[in-house]
Formats: structure tokens, sequence, C-alpha cells
């Protein structure tokens, strides 16, 4: 069970840095930080990515999508850069977050 939580874990922040550098389609996991930095010079935009990214990456590992594109980060960048988007671009609210969390799954569903 704990090797089960270990893999889980490590999956997922794998797949967290490379849907950042999968931006620019890298696979540099120091570009990748410094891309996540980057995104909080305007907060908004970065909480709301990383909360979309987030959404993605537990939906995919909900829907039991494959390892693989899950680590390289191919079903979580798109999400990214919709919760980008939404966070520059709107302000915050309960219904932000609803589209918020509802665009970033339809995203992973499109992608």
């Amino acid at each position: 069970m704990n090797t089960r939580i270990n893999y889980t874990i490590r999956l997922g922040g794998d797949a967290l840095l490379n849907s950042y550098s999968q931006l620019f389609f890298s696979d540099n996991r120091w570009f990748a930080l410094l891309l996540l930095l980057s995104t909080f010079v305007d907060p908004y935009g970065g909480i709301s990515g990383m909360v979309a990214l987030l959404v993605a990456l537990i939906a995919s590992y909900a829907l039991k999508l494959p390892d693989t594109p899950i680590r390289s980060g191919v079903y979580g960048y798109n999400s990214l850069l919709t919760g980008l988007v939404m966070g520059i671009y709107f302000e915050y609210s309960p219904e932000f977050w609803l589209i918020l969390v509802l665009g970033s799954f339809l995203t992973l569903l499109i992608s």
C-alpha cells in the first residue's frame, strides 16, 4: 500500500512539472520549475493555472488514463493554459471557480 502511495505522489510531481515544460515542448525539469515560478508573477494567473492543472491531473488519474502520458504532461498542459488565461482575465468569484474546474475537466476530455 505504501509503495502505491509513493508511486502516485511521484507520478503527480512529475506530471505537474512536465505539464509546465510541455508549454515550450521541453523535457527539462529546471526549465519547468522556472516556468512554474514565473507564472506566479501574476498571482491570480498562477493560482488559477495550478488549480486547473491539479484538477486535470486528479481527473486523469481518476479516469484511469495511461500513466505515461500523465507523467509526461500531455494531459495537463492544455488545462494549465486554460487556468492561466482565466486567472489573468477574470475576477475571482464562486462562479469563476466552478467554471475553472469544469473548463479544466472539459479541456482534459478534449485533449
